[in-house]
């Protein structure tokens, strides 16, 4: 008996959304096929390369001596969608009088998409099941629930199985559209392994979060006093978020940590300042906060 037969990744080919072709004024992502003297034939990539046209002259009003100044084979832009036919299969687009707000939002939207487009086409491949199954019983159900199917795997990413459970706060189960339209079995046995994909790709990447304050103290027991107020802070270390507390330039103190969880590393910093700050001033110091939590990158570039 013959094994069955599975596609590989890069033969999974899909859509990314529930509807085959965009809406008129939709922005969407076109990438620019071929090009003549009056026209640009395009392929929208979200829409499984469905075919789309761009005149020139709605891609630029003024003139140019070489089509080449303003449009390039291979070249991605966003573009509005000016007619659909559906029969047909072909769109009219345009790139005239779009917003940049607009426009921005349309890229994250296709940024964020083709990350779950990605996900699932390796969860197809490994399952050995069609990715158009996997998006009709899982990923479109989410686009309708949430605001887009990446929000969905951010919350599997937050929440792990839970999602999963019959009833709680997080419960997909518990959201009525969603357990109607969801295939429960289906994620049910293949969460594990959807789980890892999502983890691998979206998990944060570690940042140093850093505060930095001012201790002085001119009580006769002041280098103690300080020492057991630095400690206090330090004991608010924990295995997933350890703080590191130092002397950084006299009078001054730092306590820093690497964790992908930058809001919650900022919550247990001020924690840890609160603590200092009664510890000193209980015991006659002072203590002044130079620097709130702050990712040290953004900080540094701040600064060039």
């Amino acid at each position: 008996m013959s094994e069955k037969k599975t596609l590989a990744v890069t033969d999974q080919r899909c859509r990314f959304y529930e509807k085959e072709f965009p809406e008129k004024d939709e922005l969407c992502i076109a990438r620019f096929d071929s090009i003549d003297q009056t026209n640009c034939y395009c392929s929208l990539l979200e829409y499984n390369n469905a075919r789309a046209m761009i005149l020139l002259r709605e891609i630029s009003r003024r003139r140019v001596r070489s089509v080449s100044k303003i449009a390039r084979v291979g070249q991605v832009h966003v573009a509005a969608v000016l007619r659909v036919d559906a029969e047909r299969g072909y769109v009219d687009l345009s790139k005239q009088n779009m917003d940049e707000d607009a426009v921005k939002e349309a890229e994250n939207r296709y940024n964020h998409a083709k990350v779950v487009h990605i996900i699932m086409a390796q969860l197809a491949a490994a399952s050995g099941r069609t990715l158009l199954e996997l998006n009709e019983k899982i990923t479109w159900p989410l686009y309708a629930e949430f605001d887009h199917a990446y929000e969905a795997f951010e919350h599997i990413l937050e929440c792990g199985r839970t999602v999963l459970d019959a009833e709680g706060p997080n419960s997909w189960r518990a959201r009525e559209d969603l357990a109607a339209s969801l295939d429960f079995t289906l994620l049910d046995e293949l969460f594990d392994t959807l789980a890892e994909s999502i983890r691998r790709r979206l998990a944060p990447c570690p940042k140093k979060v850093k505060t930095v304050f001012q201790l002085t103290c001119f009580n006769p027991a002041g280098v103690d006093i300080i020492r057991d107020a630095l400690l206090a802070a330090e004991r608010l270390s924990t295995a997933n978020l350890p703080l590191i507390v130092r002397l950084d330039v006299a009078p001054e103190y730092v306590i820093e940590t690497t964790t992908p969880h930058v809001n919650s590393a900022k919550t247990v910093m001020n924690e840890a300042l609160k603590v200092v700050k009664e510890a000193m001033e209980s015991n006659s110091g002072q203590f002044t906060l130079l620097q709130a939590p702050f990712i040290q990158e953004e900080a540094a570039g701040e600064e060039k």
